[in-house]
């Protein structure tokens, strides 16, 4: 689970791409598993299975994700707040987007 890390505990699953857990989502062809924690977004393609990770973060509500999914599609929109106050502003703008056919 190569995620980036930034001022968090950094909850990584024992063992990662080796871990028991890893090796029966590749077994059964997961196509994407979602994570959090790492208070970084992070997404990362598995190079032998291509299993997607999507690592989100979001303390105080201030980053969070939309997943829409089609019969063709998942989008995943990551959000940021916006303001002039640390927090609680009740303000987000789209960061960043990953449309996976």
């Amino acid at each position: 689970q190569p995620v980036r890390k930034v001022a968090c505990s950094g909850q990584f699953l024992d063992g990662g791409e080796k871990s028991a857990l890893w090796k029966l989502m590749v077994e059964y062809g997961v196509d994407i598993y979602f994570a959090g924690e790492v208070h970084a977004n992070t997404a990362t393609q598995d190079p032998t299975s291509k299993l997607i990770q999507i690592v989100s973060r979001g303390n105080q509500f201030n980053n969070f994700l939309k997943i829409e999914v089609t019969h063709h599609t998942l989008t995943v929109t990551a959000y940021n707040e916006v303001g002039t106050k640390r927090m609680n502003n009740h303000n987000h703008t789209v960061h960043g987007k990953l449309k996976i056919d």
